[in-house]
């Protein structure tokens, strides 16, 4: 299981505290990306776009929720 309870990465990623930076937030999820690959290496970018996606999507997601807009 990831720090951030999720038992695998196709889950939706739960946020991060609201003081972390942008940035922070992406760097902790791509630690978690390495580590739930076994902590392999070579794929430090891969998993980069990929928290900072996951991050895009969970931003999105919470902002529908809160404006009430349909697919939200």
């Amino acid at each position: 299981m990831s720090q951030n309870g999720n038992k695998n990465s196709n889950q939706p990623v739960e946020p991060f505290p609201a003081d972390f930076s942008r940035e922070e937030q992406i760097r902790r999820r791509a630690y978690e990306l390495y580590v739930e690959r076994g902590g392999q290496s070579g794929h430090e970018m891969d998993d980069w776009l990929r928290a900072e996606r996951e991050l895009e999507h969970i931003a999105l997601y919470i902002h529908l929720q809160k404006s009430g807009e349909p697919g939200g």
